[in-house]
């Protein structure tokens, strides 16, 4: 099964706090577990600038095309 979840609160201003903070609970959580599942995160290539960094900070968990 493809997990597609919506990750774009990791890319605005409130992504240290808040909903920022809960998703990147959520997804370091979901990723630590077993699965056998395609799981990707969507970003908006309007804030392009923080794209790269995510990539870094998530590839022990996914290939950088998820």
């Amino acid at each position: 099964m493809k997990i597609c979840i919506d990750f774009q609160a990791a890319q605005t201003a409130s992504k240290d706090r808040g909903i920022g903070r809960y998703a990147f609970s959520f997804i370091e959580a979901l990723l630590s577990l077993p699965h056998s599942h395609e799981i990707y995160l969507i970003l908006s290539h309007l804030q392009s600038e923080t794209i790269e960094s995510l990539r870094r900070q998530f590839e022990h968990f996914l290939p950088s095309s998820h």
